[in-house]
């Protein structure tokens, strides 16, 4: 069965053409496919770096008018406003210690920071709370069983803290926000989806157009030539053959 297969493959010039042609296909559509679905996950990270690191900021601006006057009900009150409008959203606010202070997470206050992030977290939350250098990358953290991205910034002690905090102190704390790798695994999900879609249709499509080519315009010629040489060998010099693009 499979000699049988092979001789028939092996008989047909267009199939033999074909076949490099479409392993060379095959080959480019996969490696443009990888290269659009690395660039995806780079850029959902990059989306999530960005997101983490404006609402940070934010919410630091938010947390200083109240926490200026000492109103820290106020402040809980905003994360858990916070809380209710975003649940893929956890923020931790922390002092110099990584003992939590404010959280969208009411159980964790008064705890410390490295019993929800992993070993590479407490690592550069150590980093942090000590140079009070924030790393521009956000890290991969589990959190109750969910996938999250981290990005830390810290609080320096500047002039306008100086009325509660001793000058002393270089670094008063930091915030973390970890936001939800779902929603962005569901996107990167569906642009893999797409991208497979416009591949296999692509394929085909080459795949009937260059098959028309060889069978139109080189496969019937062939086949054409063939036949008149055929009626030659038989000294049949009655048959008119027209090969060329017009050809009948």
């Amino acid at each position: 069965m499979i000699k049988k297969l092979f001789t028939f493959l092996n008989s047909r010039l267009w199939i033999r053409v074909l076949i490099p042609i479409f392993l060379i296909v095959i080959l480019v559509m996969f490696s443009i496919l990888w290269y659009n679905i690395s660039f995806q996950n780079s850029l959902g990270m990059d989306q999530a770096v960005s997101q983490n690191g404006i609402l940070a900021q934010a919410i630091e601006g938010g947390m200083f008018e109240s926490l200026a006057i000492g109103d820290n009900d106020r402040v809980r009150i905003q994360f858990k406003q916070l809380n209710e409008k975003m649940k893929d959203i956890k923020v931790f606010v922390y002092n110099s210690k990584g003992i939590i202070s404010f959280s969208t997470d009411t159980s964790a206050v008064g705890n410390f920071m490295e019993n929800y992030i992993g070993a590479k977290g407490n690592k550069e939350l150590g980093s942090m709370l000590e140079t009070g250098i924030a790393s521009e990358l956000s890290s991969p953290t589990t959190l109750d069983g969910k996938e999250f991205v981290m990005k830390n910034n810290s609080f320096m002690n500047e002039a306008r803290c100086f009325q509660c905090h001793d000058q002393g102190n270089k670094v008063l704390g930091g915030i973390s926000v970890l936001s939800s790798m779902t929603a962005m695994k569901k996107n990167i999900q569906k642009g893999k989806n797409t991208n497979v879609l416009i591949a296999v249709t692509g394929f085909f499509v080459i795949l009937i157009i260059v098959w028309m080519f060889f069978y139109f315009l080189v496969n019937k010629k062939i086949l054409m030539v063939l036949d008149a040489i055929s009626f030659l060998r038989k000294k049949d010099f009655t048959r008119d053959h027209k090969v060329g693009w017009g050809m009948k």
